[in-house]
């Protein structure tokens, strides 16, 4: 005879068919995409989760990650809202709301916790010293932002100048980013994306040069009769010093130009082994030889300053060479006294010597 107070085994089972992988509850499943069903539920907190995590992805695309670990489709934000009870809709709208207003710079948030309202700023709030009024709850409060005072004016702009100078903007989406340390590949909080440190420059270097050019200008509106008179004046020294930087600019592109010339007839000669390439490698003399013969007092410049420009290179790459042999020589080169001992009865195995 059962106890009447025990329970039949119907009562313990599961039905596994109605069981969310996510939360472990058997309740009625909606179906994502092809096999992936889970309960409203956990599709809700999978889609805000996954607009925390990733709100750049889901701004551009407007898609939102299956929870499988093991299945990399992506369902629109549309179709998982079709889901949705109202309820969870308007859940769902409210942290989608907070999201955006946290990240955007023009959307001012209510600083109640029991109020979700939020407003747009507008570029005539600036300098307001008037609190603001919260439509929905009443609740004033001042922004620090909005509501600049001379002396924060100034301390925006150090701000400016010091974000300007040490971080950068991602390529991608344009957050700032500071780097400390590590190589030169970056990977942006914000968008997720790649790109290197080094092919992105400091934005504050722009601003240099803009202030530097209108300085410049300026200079140039308000000398200019001084300036136009020293032309007249060294009129004679100006031409020699600019025809010395036409010259120098030429002698560069004319000798990187050859180099290339030479690597690409080397590289044809060595795969094709043609003897025309070795007559090739001579057209650039005698095309240098014609222009010589037709200006010879600026070709002679030119062959000059190219003759300068291979000797600073020279030294330069002698100087790189001789320093990275010596970084080579230092790194192999044991330091501590039990590195020479263990390189000395490495010799002596190799030897085999007996040990002292």
């Amino acid at each position: 005879m059962d106890d009447a107070g025990s329970k039949s085994p119907s009562q313990h089972t599961i039905n596994l068919e109605n069981l969310c992988r996510i939360c472990l509850e058997s309740k009625e499943l909606l179906l994502l995409h092809d096999a992936c069903n889970y309960c409203s539920r956990c599709i809700l907190n999978h889609t805000i989760q996954s607009a925390k995590q990733h709100p750049f992805e889901l701004k551009t695309s407007g898609l939102i990650k299956c929870p499988s670990h093991n299945c990399d489709n992506k369902i629109p934000i549309l179709t998982i809202i079709t889901l949705l009870s109202p309820s969870e809709k308007e859940a769902l709208s409210n942290e989608l709301t907070k999201i955006y207003a946290i990240r955007a710079t023009d959307v001012l948030s209510c600083p109640s916790h029991n109020c979700n309202y939020v407003g747009y700023l507008t570029p005539s709030h600036t300098g307001c010293n008037q609190p603001f009024t919260c439509e929905n709850c009443q609740t004033q409060f001042a922004h620090p932002i909005v509501q600049l005072q001379p002396s924060s004016r100034w301390k925006e702009v150090l701000s400016f100048l010091t974000k300007a100078f040490t971080t950068k903007k991602c390529p991608h989406c344009g957050v700032r980013i500071t780097k400390m340390d590590g190589c030169d590949n970056m990977v942006c909080g914000n968008c997720r994306r790649n790109f290197k440190w080094s092919t992105v420059s400091y934005s504050g270097w722009k601003v240099v040069m803009r202030v530097l050019l209108v300085a410049v200008l300026l200079l140039c509106a308000f000398f200019y009769r001084e300036i136009w008179h020293f032309v007249l004046a060294y009129k004679k020294n100006i031409l020699e010093i600019t025809l010395g930087f036409i010259e120098a600019a030429i002698g560069l592109v004319v000798l990187s130009i050859q180099i290339q010339y030479h690597l690409l007839v080397f590289e044809t000669f060595r795969e094709r082994g043609c003897m025309m390439n070795v007559i090739l490698s001579f057209v650039p003399f005698a095309i240098e030889y014609i222009i010589y013969s037709m200006f010879p007092t600026f070709m002679r410049g030119v062959f000059f300053m190219m003759a300068i420009e291979i000797g600073f290179f020279g030294i330069v790459a002698i100087y790189v060479s001789c320093s990275m042999a010596i970084t080579r020589a230092y790194r192999r080169r044991p330091h501590r006294p039990e590195e020479q001992i263990a390189l000395v009865e490495d010799f002596r195995v190799q030897h085999q010597e007996p040990p002292e």
